[in-house]
Parts: C-alpha cells; structure tokens; sequence
C-alpha cells in the first residue's frame, strides 16, 4: 500500500509516536521563457523543477518575492488520498493564501 509522504502505511501499535502531517501539500513553480509551466510525468511524480512543502503556520509559508508587472507563478497543489481512503463527511483541506 502506499503510505503518506513516502513512508510505507503499517498499523499502529501501542507506543508509536504520531506526527501531524497536512494532507495537502504546496509548491511554486516559475513559468519558462515562453511563459509555460511543467506537466507532471505522472501522478505520484512533481513537474520538474516543483518542491513541495507542508507549511503548517506562517514562517514556513512559501514565499514567492516580488513580481513584476505581469509576471507569473504557478502554484501547485498536491492532496494525499490513501489506498483504500473512503469520502467521510467534514473533512477539510484549506489552504490560506494572503498577498502583502
């Protein structure tokens, strides 16, 4: 099965430490000379040149410096569904974007 972020899905025994991980992960992306941004090979697989991070508050936000007149971003977003994961009710994927 696969596991969140890499790690192999396992059961949990008594003991085990748990770490809070978001389920969605973001990435910033700078378009190429033509003003283009990457596919991604696949769906497990980043476009090229993409760093996904969980930024859990806002100092490990992404942060994409200033842009100049016209300039562009790509922001990429990344949501784990795990094997076998069925829809539930309230769950809640946010993310919070702020321009200053």
């Amino acid at each position: 099965m696969k596991g969140l972020r890499g790690y192999t899905a396992a059961n949990w025994a008594a003991g085990d430490r748990l770490q809070v991980m978001p389920d969605v992960d973001l990435g910033l992306e700078a378009p190429d000379v033509n003003s283009q941004f990457d596919d991604p090979a696949g769906e497990s697989i980043a476009p090229g040149g993409v760093v996904f991070s969980a930024p859990m508050d806002e100092e490990d936000a992404l942060y994409m410096g200033d842009l100049a007149a016209g300039g562009m971003r790509g922001i990429w977003r990344r949501e784990w569904i795990m094997d076998n994961h069925r829809a539930r009710k309230e769950i809640i994927a946010d993310a919070v974007y702020f321009w200053a």
